[in-house]
This record gives C-alpha cells, sequence and structure tokens, in this order.
C-alpha cells in the first residue's frame, strides 16, 4: 500500500463518523396554554428629538397621507427621542436656549399632540413636559464605537456606567407622579458599533 493510498483511506476513516443523513422530525405544539402575551402596543414609532430642532419642517404631520401610514400602526407608541434630546429644552413663554440648545417651541409641540390625536392613539420635565408624556426614555451607550479598543469592552468601570445613569434618572421621574423611565436604545458603542469588535463574543459584557 503507498503512502497516498494510506493517507486516503484515513481521509475516508476520518470523515466517516460525521456523515449525517437526512431524515423527517415530528414537532409538537402545545396550543392549550399560554406562554406569553404581547401587549397590543407592541408597535413603536420614533421621531428624532432633532427633528424638532427645525419645527418638523421636513414633516408635513397635517398630511392626510402621514396620517393613514400612522392610523395603519395604531395602537402603538409615539416617541421623541434621540441624541439631540440631550440639547432641547422647552419652555412655552420664553427662548431659553444657549449654546448647543435648541429651544422646542410650543406650536411645534402643539402640532405634534394634534397629530397623535388625530390618529385616535392610546430634558422639560420642570417646565410642564412631565403632564404632557408618559414615558421618559433614555438611550445609553458606553463609548464611541470609532475610538473603542478591545480592552474597553472588558473594563469594569465602564460597563458600571449604566448603574450611576439608571440611578439619575430614576430620581428625576420619582419626583413626578405616573411618570416611568424606560431604556429605550442601548449598545456598546454609538456610530455604529466597534468594526471587528461589537461583532465577537467580548461585546457580550455590554
Amino acid at each position: 500500500m503507498t503512502m497516498d493510498m494510506f493517507l486516503c483511506l484515513f481521509g475516508l476513516a476520518w470523515i466517516q463518523p460525521f456523515t449525517v443523513s437526512l431524515h423527517t422530525e415530528h414537532i409538537r405544539v402545545k396550543t392549550n396554554h399560554v406562554l406569553h402575551v404581547i401587549d397590543d402596543m407592541f408597535v413603536g414609532v420614533n421621531i428624532d428629538s432633532g427633528r424638532l430642532r427645525y419645527n418638523l419642517k421636513f414633516h408635513n404631520v397635517s398630511s392626510p397621507k402621514l396620517q393613514a401610514l400612522g392610523k395603519a400602526l395604531a395602537p402603538g407608541y409615539l416617541r421623541v427621542g434621540g441624541t439631540s434630546g440631550d440639547y432641547m429644552v422647552f419652555d412655552p413663554t420664553h427662548d431659553i436656549a444657549t449654546g448647543q440648545q435648541f429651544q422646542l417651541r410650543a406650536t411645534t409641540w402643539d402640532d405634534l399632540n394634534m397629530f397623535v390625536q388625530r390618529l385616535d392613539s392610546n430634558c422639560f420635565l420642570t417646565d410642564g413636559g412631565a403632564s404632557a408624556i408618559d414615558v421618559l426614555t433614555v438611550h445609553h451607550y458606553y463609548f464611541n464605537g470609532n475610538t473603542a479598543k478591545l480592552e474597553d469592552f472588558s473594563y469594569h468601570s465602564i460597563m458600571d456606567r449604566l448603574i450611576s445613569e439608571v440611578q439619575t434618572v430614576v430620581g428625576m421621574v420619582r419626583s413626578y407622579h405616573g411618570l416611568v423611565a424606560w431604556l429605550g436604545e442601548t449598545s456598546s458603542g454609538y456610530g455604529g458599533g466597534t468594526p471587528g469588535i461589537g461583532n465577537r463574543y467580548v461585546a457580550g459584557n455590554l
């Protein structure tokens, strides 16, 4: 027996245990017991708060077409959020925005609420915003995804940042009866994540 023939036979012997035959599996689904019920309002639509900077200039909320599309999604949640929300201030009587901040005008907020009312659908806190919203949502990212390094994904000091942020937010909403806070968006790094790292096992730490 030549060496080439020996290697060929050895290779066939090695492959043999991994050969899988195809066959049919029968699965029985029990329908007499409910495991979980999804709320009717599980659908959510988001308007980036940056759009409010331009007073809905690029969103004609009185458009019949937009209203028809919105009604098709009801019931659901309309969430106003995004990074620009960190710079948005609200005072219906005075323009108090400074620096990078921008003013959310009372007319813009009225237009947005009128849009929701037409659909028959079912941070501002100190200046009256708490009475106009049901839920305060928070976005949390641990670092800039474009500049993060591999070791950033395992530092406990970075992972602990969420704890202090949650404590701060809970402390804020506690002063307003009925207002709750949701962690509406989170991931390891903002800006699209960290290429080559954010999709690896180590990203599961965050």
